[in-house]
């Protein structure tokens, strides 16, 4: 008995210690802004201001450029869109901030990556980005004991403990700085990084990338949830699928599914909601050489653009117009229209 007694106290005082020591270690990490994405001070600091929100993933994040929202639009906005966020993800930042801001419209970033990449993809490392972006210990403890799963936590826990030991690096080489942008509000400014196929690559990888087409059923509940929370609340939902490279639509088979769920789903839930790959004018707005950062995220030239294409589409629809003749329907329509085309044999048209 003597025996488990001692066992028990050596083992909670060994757990007490792992968790002061861990705090030690990792608080640099939250205090220092030490990534882009560890905004929750700036969040904070901006409470009672934002009336007009964005959550989504990295595309969200690249993509809406909340410098021309503000002046566009007249509004405050804020881009909380996150690497990898989850719909789960996305419900709370949005839940959060309707607490503390007069939010009137939100905007949900739509991407075939938001329904099929699982809670567990690459070491639940999109919640744990989220989890980083919190204020307290306790709203991080209630995100993971109730939607991360238990073989993940340590995977969370390794990751941030690298990332304090990191920061403590910085701060003992006195190289602290903040790396959030405050100007740009969640938006990340992000370099040109030229996507143009040459003639060889265009026919090599022409439909080479099949997606079975799908959705995590659990994903699909937490946008349901995003919608009636919108609707419980009075706040105006629109649904976006930001632009990705031409390349990127190229080399891809089956992205139609993609286009008829997401004109089925704004029918069924009689929101406002665009694809902005599908714009009849898109070759004339958006360059491989020039719009995008990677293979599927914007560069800020290309946010910008697509930003004020973004915002006169949903004043005019404000206004009454009918845009929807601005988009094609398909997938299949714009790759038909695609440059790359002139470099097919006669036999792959």
């Amino acid at each position: 008995m003597r025996s488990f007694k001692r066992f028990l106290i050596s083992f909670l005082l060994f757990v007490l210690v792992l968790i002061l020591s861990s705090v030690v270690l990792i608080a640099p990490y939250r205090k220092q802004e030490a990534y882009y994405y560890n905004d929750a001070a700036l969040r904070r600091s901006l409470a009672g201001q934002v009336d007009f929100l964005v959550v989504g993933a990295s595309h969200a994040m690249n993509g809406f450029d909340t410098r021309v929202l503000d002046r566009e639009l007249g509004v405050f906005s804020y881009n909380a869109g996150g690497p990898s966020a989850s719909m789960y993800g996305r419900c709370w930042m949005l839940q959060k901030e309707l607490k503390r801001n007069p939010v009137k419209t939100v905007v949900i970033e739509l991407s075939y990556q938001s329904f099929t990449r699982a809670q567990s993809a690459d070491y639940c490392m999109g919640d744990g980005m989220t989890l980083d972006r919190m204020d307290t210990f306790s709203e991080r403890l209630k995100y993971l004991v109730g939607y991360v799963g238990v073989d993940d936590w340590l995977n969370y826990y390794s990751r941030t403990l690298k990332s304090g030991l990191l920061a403590w690096g910085n701060v003992l080489r006195g190289n602290v700085k903040s790396n959030v942008d405050h100007e740009t509000k969640g938006f990340i400014v992000q370099e040109i990084s030229d996507q143009t196929l040459s003639p060889e690559e265009a026919v090599s990888i022409y439909n080479s990338e099949i997606y079975d087409g799908v959705f995590l059923k659990e994903e699909l509940r937490e946008l349901d949830a995003i919608m009636e929370f919108c609707e419980k609340n009075g706040v105006y939902p629109i649904l976006a699928v930001v632009p990705i490279s031409d390349r990127f639509i190229w080399q891809t088979d089956t992205f139609d599914y993609l286009s008829d769920w997401f004109r089925n789903y704004c029918e069924q839930h009689n929101c406002e909601g665009y694809d902005f790959n599908l714009l009849k004018n898109r070759y004339e707005l958006f360059s491989d050489q020039r719009s995008f950062s990677d293979l599927n995220h914007m560069s800020t030239e290309g946010a910008g653009v697509f930003t004020q294409v973004f915002c006169d589409t949903i004043q005019r629809a404000a206004g009454g117009e009918d845009v929807s003749d601005m988009f094609y329907d398909s997938y299949s329509e714009i790759k038909a229209l695609s440059p790359y085309n002139a470099y097919l044999p006669d036999s792959a048209e």
